[in-house]
């Protein structure tokens, strides 16, 4: 009766996995000698791993992929399909993300994305350099060239390569490169300029002039790896909020806990449910993104926020 009543509590809690394992435990005779430690370890990893598994379904639903039973066990290596088994299995570890913490901000124009890199630099006493994205061009046009970020950073570690290399580069109005929509044209300054930051990255050696932002044959050059330097893009986003407003009420339903088409319209914090994917309908390659996994986004500041702005710090204006 005490067992059935312990079963009940745990369904109860919704730890139904751990019920079922509990249940198993009590009919074989067997786990009557195994010390309870160990027993209530075992309930405890079946119901984690049971909820790490329901997660991943989760996040594979929402995903809507095209197959979603897709298995990596299934994958067909035969010699004409040209597959790197062991790098598809290196993938599956999800060691790249460990590898690589780019960051990705968004926020309006004034919420401090600027400020915070700038004090993160400070606090850390690593150089910092802060380049407009809008000036990137790809190679060979008028412009400065992909390279030029790395020159200033450089230049913000006294010429020292090795400091240069745990430093940190803000790339701001990165949004201004995105893809453009319905061109003829090459796009140089946009999705070119996407696909050679992915160099910078993902890790190279990048050779910069010393002391010029200019290469000719008279400027001493040196190599910087920036493989440990980490990168941050930032930018306003314009019209991203109605692009996760329109993916959130795409799936509008009815009933008593429906969510309505309307219920985002006056959301101030929207951009909280931005995803990879409002990033690429804005414009943003799915390469680029890759290499910034993590995303953060700024709150619009209210009112309040802009009084305690003007009254509150040391050196305050009122």
């Amino acid at each position: 009766m005490t067992n059935q009543s312990t079963i009940d509590k745990l369904i109860e809690m919704r730890l139904t996995a751990m019920a079922d394992a509990f249940r198993i435990q009590m009919d074989d005779p067997a786990m009557k000698e195994v010390p309870f430690e160990d027993r209530f370890g075992m309930l405890v990893d079946v119901e984690y791993s049971n909820r790490k598994n329901n997660r991943l379904k989760r996040l594979i639903r929402q995903a809507e992929f095209e197959q979603p039973d897709a298995s990596i066990a299934a994958i067909d290596y035969h010699s004409g399909r040209k597959l790197n088994k062991a790098l598809i299995n290196r993938l599956v570890t999800c060691e790249y993300i460990t590898e690589y913490r780019n960051i990705f901000v968004t926020g309006a124009t004034g919420s401090g994305k600027t400020y915070l890199v700038k004090t993160l630099a400070r606090l850390l006493d690593v150089p910092l350099a802060i380049a407009d994205a809008t000036a990137l061009t790809e190679a060979g046009y008028i412009g400065d060239d992909i390279e030029s970020v790395v020159s200033k950073l450089l230049a913000a570690a006294d010429n020292d390569v090795e400091k240069a290399e745990r430093g940190i580069i803000f790339i701001d109005e990165i949004d201004k490169i995105a893809k453009k929509k319905n061109t003829n044209t090459r796009d140089v300054s946009g999705e070119s300029v996407q696909q050679e930051l992915l160099k910078l990255l993902e890790g190279s050696q990048v050779e910069v002039p010393v002391g010029s932002n200019q290469k000719n044959a008279l400027t001493p050059m040196a190599t910087v790896n920036t493989d440990n330097i980490l990168f941050i893009c930032g930018g306003a986003f314009p019209d991203l909020e109605d692009i996760v407003r329109e993916r959130l009420t795409k799936k509008a339903s009815i009933g008593f806990q429906a969510e309505l088409k309307d219920q985002y319209d006056q959301d101030p914090d929207i951009l909280r449910h931005v995803t990879n994917q409002d990033l690429r309908t804005f414009g943003m390659i799915p390469e680029f993104l890759g290499r910034l996994p993590v995303v953060v986004t700024f709150q619009k500041l209210t009112r309040e926020a802009l009084v305690d702005i003007l009254k509150k710090p040391k050196n305050a204006i009122l």
